[in-house]
């Protein structure tokens, strides 16, 4: 086995066969400094970026890619090209996908710091906002894209409580607290496009520190906006909120954009405590450096951080009355 083929793995003999295709010279692949779970990313020279899915169930997710992909550019969303999408299984016996390799780093290798990072937060809120303005009803069916049911706290919190990680004092008043911060939200008047996936590893960023592409859509969906607006800390959202709905007014995205009233807040601080109560359900982990919220108890403590550093209006006002 070459060095290459060790690096490579055991896709190495796929790496290989399709580089030659695409006439990229062996010295030439490498593979990505940050690798996701759900496909084997490798740069073909300096214009090409090959994916191949990890697992058989893992395919369908970059067919869903492929078709997402155009959609987004359309819409006016910045992100890496498709090159190629083929499941003919002709050159390779896996589908695969070729993309064009943008220039730059990511907002996780730059290494991410929340109060370091406005400029990315408010240009996102901006891309986002672009992003949703992506319809289910004006688009119809794309392939692999799913609707994704609402998370419901009721079912969340009884779960937690017989598991022993909630008291069922402290489920009530979790479950009040829910009820409040949707009282004060904007219904969802209907499904748009949802990244899915907003981390820090999936945001290119530009010598200003703002973000000019959004990659990785193997998870989108059709859902809820608000979303996508709670992949980062809860320290960004002040920043982002202020590109989404600068942004929102300009573009005509959906109408729960806002200025009078905080009820982007309040959704997106109950989208965060419902991940949070969803992430107890889950095992340890250790891949902090990966994703921040990997710790299961990680992003209630950034909650708690956030809310208890003073932010201003309208936040405090959305904590739980006594």
């Amino acid at each position: 086995m070459s060095g290459s083929d060790h690096i490579l793995g055991p896709f190495a003999e796929h790496v290989h066969a399709l580089a030659a295709h695409y006439g990229t010279p062996r010295g030439d692949v490498s593979p990505v400094p940050e690798q996701g779970q759900v496909n084997f990313t490798v740069f073909l020279g300096d214009d090409l970026v090959l994916r191949l899915p990890r697992k058989q169930a893992y395919e369908i997710r970059l067919a869903k890619e492929a078709a997402v992909i155009p959609v987004a550019q359309r819409a006016g969303v910045p992100t890496a090209s498709l090159v190629r999408y083929d499941a003919s299984r002709a050159v390779v016996d896996v589908p695969y996908m070729i993309l064009e390799r943008l220039r730059g780093h990511t907002l996780g290798e730059r290494g991410y710091e929340p109060e370091a990072s406005g400029r990315a937060h408010a240009s996102l809120g901006e891309l986002l906002a672009t992003l949703h303005k992506v319809r289910m009803k004006d688009v119809g069916p794309l392939a692999g894209v799913e609707q994704r049911p609402a998370l419901l706290p009721g079912p969340l919190v009884d779960w937690l409580i017989d598991a022993g990680e909630l008291g069922r004092t402290q489920g009530r008043w979790l479950l009040d607290w829910l009820a409040f911060l949707e009282s004060h939200s904007a219904p969802v008047a209907e499904p748009v496009l949802v990244h899915g996936d907003v981390s820090p590893s999936n945001l290119f960023v530009d010598g200003e520190g703002e973000v000019g592409a959004l990659i990785d859509w193997g998870s989108a969906h059709w859902g809820d906006p608000l979303r996508d607006l709670v992949d980062l800390p809860i320290r960004a959202l002040p920043d982002l909120l202020v590109g989404y709905r600068t942004a929102g007014r300009s573009t005509g995205a959906a109408g729960h954009v806002r200025d009078d009233d905080a009820s982007l807040e309040a959704g997106a601080l109950r989208w965060h405590i419902l991940i949070a109560l969803a992430k107890l359900q889950k095992g340890p982990s250790t891949s902090e450096r990966r994703n921040w919220s990997a710790p299961k108890q990680a992003r209630f403590l950034e909650i708690l951080r956030f809310l208890g550093s003073g932010p201003p209006s309208p936040w405090p006002q959305l904590v739980l009355p006594a």
